[in-house]
């Protein structure tokens, strides 16, 4: 019988330095998203949850709710490591669909070299809609028109993230 490969995970304090939050801060978002730790009491995490984790954290930074951004970063991450339609995803099906195509055995330094040049727009009008738009060339007009928007560049907080674990630079495909 074949052994199974095992799959890169990093603990509560690698997530933390990884996403360049707070101990506190992070505690209090697994407890918000009903996120429990398994076995001894340990969390353990792949890259590609460090990676959501990271662009939630630029969410919340903007004034997200937690849990709003749980829902986008689950949301645009679906779409841009599957290339399926982020509003067609439930989070249990990215997770299935995640696992079978083997993104959550891919390191920091392969999820930085996927990310280059992906981006995606959340936009927020009237302090209370949310929607992402990943890889469009730009927001919607009726966002700048009526609200605000926030750009987010997945190469560059993948590589954040990598630097923060691991210390080195990655050199790109491109």
């Amino acid at each position: 019988m074949a052994t199974a490969e095992k799959l890169p995970t990093y603990r509560f304090s690698d997530v933390v330095r990884g996403i360049g939050s707070t101990p506190k801060s992070f505690r209090r978002w697994l407890l918000t998203l009903g996120i429990e730790s398994k076995g001894r009491g340990w969390h353990e995490f792949t890259p590609v949850q460090i990676l959501e984790f990271a662009v939630m954290r630029h969410l919340v930074d903007w004034g997200v709710s937690i849990v709003d951004a749980a829902d986008l970063s689950v949301s645009i991450m679906g779409h841009l490591l599957t290339d399926a339609d982020p509003t067609a995803l439930e989070d249990a099906e990215f997770r299935q669909r995640a696992l079978a195509s083997d993104l959550f055995r891919l390191d920091t330094k392969e999820l930085v070299v996927r990310m280059i040049g992906r981006q995606a727009f959340i936009g927020r009008i009237d302090g209370v809609a949310y929607a992402a738009y990943p890889d469009a060339d730009g927001p919607p007009s009726y966002v700048g028109a009526q609200g605000s928007h926030l750009t987010l560049h997945f190469g560059e907080i993948a590589l954040g993230v990598h630097q923060a674990l691991h210390g080195d630079e990655v050199e790109s495909a491109e």
